[in-house]
C-alpha cells in the first residue's frame, strides 16, 4: 500500500470519528436539557378511587388563622389533663409527660 493512500484512509477515518464524535456530544446535550426541562415539572398527582382523577395542586403556605388554630388545639392538648387526648397531636415524649402529670 502507498504512503498516500494510507494517509488518505486515516483522514477519512478522522473525519468520520470527529462528525461522530460532535453529534454524540450534541445529541447528549440535547437529551440533557430535556431530562432538566422534564425534572423540573411539577408532579401530577392522581387521586385513586373508583373513578381516578387528576388533583389540583394547592398552596403550601400556612395563613395566620391555620397556624393560631393549630398552636391553640396543641396547647389544649399539651396543657388540659382533663381533656380527651387525640393521637397525633403530641410526640410520644410528650404523651408521657402528660401521662405523668395525672
Amino acid at each position: 500500500m502507498k504512503w498516500t493512500v494510507a494517509w488518505a484512509e486515516i483522514a477519512s477515518q478522522n473525519v468520520l470519528l470527529k462528525m461522530v464524535t460532535f453529534i454524540l456530544g450534541s445529541t447528549t446535550v440535547v437529551l440533557a436539557v430535556a431530562l432538566v426541562q422534564v425534572a423540573l415539572k411539577d408532579p401530577i398527582v392522581v387521586e385513586r378511587s373508583c373513578i381516578s382523577k387528576t388533583l389540583l395542586k394547592a398552596s403550601t403556605e400556612r395563613t395566620e388563622s391555620e397556624t393560631k388554630s393549630f398552636v391553640e388545639e396543641a396547647l389544649a392538648q399539651r396543657f388540659n389533663s382533663d381533656g380527651i387526648l387525640i393521637p397525633g397531636w403530641l410526640s410520644s415524649f410528650e404523651e408521657n409527660f402528660r401521662k405523668l402529670e395525672l
